[in-house]
């Protein structure tokens, strides 16, 4: 996507994960607050449902033909697993991946606490 705008896609990361874009996202997200509960509760529904999920394939014959059970489908239950770990893993701290010179997310409620300690010291 970034290279269909003609940026890059480190700078486009960049942009993406900066606090203020995080800010931003969780603001408009805070507004659809139901809808965002109600997409989770269905993806887990639809990841659940994956860890049970089974192959089929339709065999012709003079007949029309049949729905034959091909056992179960372990490309789609390791999918299952693989999107279980990335959601339990979601909005965690990655070790190792902090910006080079220490810098660090922080929430809004302690920027502002930050900058009053800030102006009351220079006052």
């Amino acid at each position: 996507m970034a290279r269909a705008h003609g940026i890059s896609r480190t700078w486009a990361s960049k942009e993406a994960n900066a606090p203020g874009t995080r800010l931003l996202i969780a603001s408009l997200l805070d507004e659809h607050r139901k809808e965002v509960r109600e997409l989770v509760r269905l993806s887990l529904q639809a990841i659940k449902a994956a860890f049970k999920a089974d192959r089929w394939y339709w065999a012709q014959d003079e007949d029309g033909g049949e729905l034959v059970y091909a056992g179960e489908d372990h490309y789609a239950r390791l999918a299952a697993v693989k999107r279980t770990i990335e959601l339990s893993m979601a909005g965690r701290h990655v070790p190792g991946s902090d910006d080079a010179g220490g810098k660090q997310t922080i929430t809004w409620e302690l920027f502002l606490a930050l900058y009053e300690n800030a102006r009351k010291a220079e006052a």
